[in-house]
């Protein structure tokens, strides 16, 4: 029993005295840590701290047992005597010390070096990587009609601030304006790379992937989600959300107000629509019937077009239902691929009230078609400036975005939040716009002739 009992106590001792030994090494590791959080904005890596500790424990501990030996050398004497093997006695640990503890020191700084020093470094000159999110062809594989000032607008940015390549990388996808397996799979290809930021262009796409952006996180095995920044969007039913899913655009609601109250200026009390049959389509006629009714005018049912559809094929299709449009004074359009054929017919008795989406350059070539340019009414943004380069929306919001969020990114701080930051930014400063709940702008706009425009 007695000898159980020796063995029991031994047991005991010798846990106890490695939580002791655990506490000791673990403690200065855990204090420095919480005090470099606490006291100081520093950051020291914990592979690192655990390396320099380790190695600064280890030289303390050899000191201490230089000091033992020193201490009791003339026991250790004794060891001569006895036959105990060479490699197990006090003279040979004491002659191996320096070199076991120097070559942990040595392994400590190459861990540091190679691999702790090369990820710290690696930290701060990576990239932050963009991904822009563009509809360049449809389905159909025709490019779409935003496409020209877009490129323009990157080679733009690009070329106006040339040290945005030592930081940031963009990569581009073409969405087709489809939310589809292909497309899931190219941001499953851009979460893995790390994409810190998606800047999505058009209604449709941009809320698809909001919406499951979530469980296609989960399937690239990636724990940070990319901020969604989203332009060419104007529908109001897009699920913004803080931290995740912001736009930087006209809206439909400001873009209808606008129209609808330079008609009623003008006694224009009746209207239909043409729009196309999309999420953008759909809420834009929403909001333009509600807007429109507020003022006390009536509204006749429109016609909606498949954004598929060429040019030519659309235009018949707004050619052979012109009885829509019989008994009103003004037709809305909200489209964003040009239907510029069949307009010169309509605006010889209708006031054709454009939004902001529809591409000037598609106006212009309605006076060569023949159309009466004086019904020719388009909605703008408000600028605080005058410069016939601001026409181009499609271009001007892809550039103004871009720069509004690298500008952003830029001013972030360790720990800085981006919405507040995003949301706080007055860029771009020329145009008129103000927040507008917790994640959205509005962007003030106005109604006028295309003559007006174009002189």
């Amino acid at each position: 029993m007695s000898e159980m009992k020796s063995k029991e106590e031994h047991g005991e001792g010798f846990l106890h005295k490695s939580y002791h030994l655990l506490f000791v090494i673990y403690a200065p590791l855990a204090l420095v840590s919480i005090a470099l959080n606490v006291f100081s904005d520093k950051y020291i890596n914990y592979v690192y701290m655990t390396a320099f500790l380790a190695s600064g424990l280890s030289v303390i501990l050899a000191a201490v047992m230089w000091f033992l030996f020193f201490k009791h050398r003339e026991i250790i004497q004794q060891e001569r005597t006895a036959k105990i093997p060479y490699l197990i006695r006090h003279q040979f640990i004491l002659m191996y010390l320096p070199v076991a503890f120097s070559s942990m020191g040595l392994c400590s700084y190459y861990v540091y070096d190679k691999y702790v020093k090369t990820v710290e470094i690696y930290d701060q000159t990576a990239l932050t990587n963009i991904t822009l999110m563009l509809p360049i062809e449809n389905k159909l594989g025709k490019k779409l009609e935003d496409i020209p000032q877009i490129k323009l607008a990157i080679g733009n940015l690009l070329l106006n601030r040339p040290n945005i390549s030592n930081k940031y990388h963009f990569n581009i996808v073409d969405h087709k304006n489809s939310y589809d397996t292909d497309f899931e799979q190219a941001v499953l290809a851009q979460l893995r790379k790390g994409s810190d930021y998606f800047v999505c262009a058009y209604s449709d796409v941009c809320t698809s992937l909001s919406k499951n952006l979530e469980s296609l996180s989960v399937a690239a095995e990636i724990d940070q989600l990319p901020i969604i920044i989203t332009t060419l969007s104007s529908s109001m039913d897009i699920p913004l959300a803080k931290n995740k899913f912001y736009r930087f655009f006209v809206r439909n609601r400001e873009d209808a107000q606008a129209l609808s109250k330079y008609a009623f200026d003008k006694s224009i009390t009746s209207a239909s629509f043409i729009a196309t049959n999309d999420r953008f389509g759909k809420d834009a006629v929403r909001e333009f019937k509600k807007s429109w009714k507020n003022f006390g005018g009536t509204i006749h049912e429109g016609i909606y077009i498949d954004p598929l559809l060429s040019e030519e094929m659309a235009s018949d299709r707004v050619l052979e239902n012109q009885n829509n449009f019989s008994e009103v004074k003004a037709v809305f359009v909200a489209l964003y691929e040009p239907i510029t054929k069949s307009l010169p017919v309509l605006s010889k008795s209708k006031t054709l009230l454009f939004g902001a989406n529809y591409q000037h350059q598609q106006l212009e070539k309605l006076e060569v078609l023949g159309a009466n340019m004086k019904n020719i009414i388009v909605s703008i943004p408000k600028y605080k400036l005058d410069d016939k380069r601001l026409f181009s929306t499609a271009g001007n919001f892809i550039y103004s975005t871009l720069n509004k969020l690298i500008d952003v990114d830029d001013s972030l701080i360790e720990g800085g939040s981006f919405h507040d930051a995003w949301i706080k930014s007055d860029e771009p400063a020329y145009l008129d716009f103000e927040q507008d709940g917790e994640n959205d702008f509005r962007v003030s706009m106005d109604a006028r002739p295309f003559t007006e425009l174009s002189n």
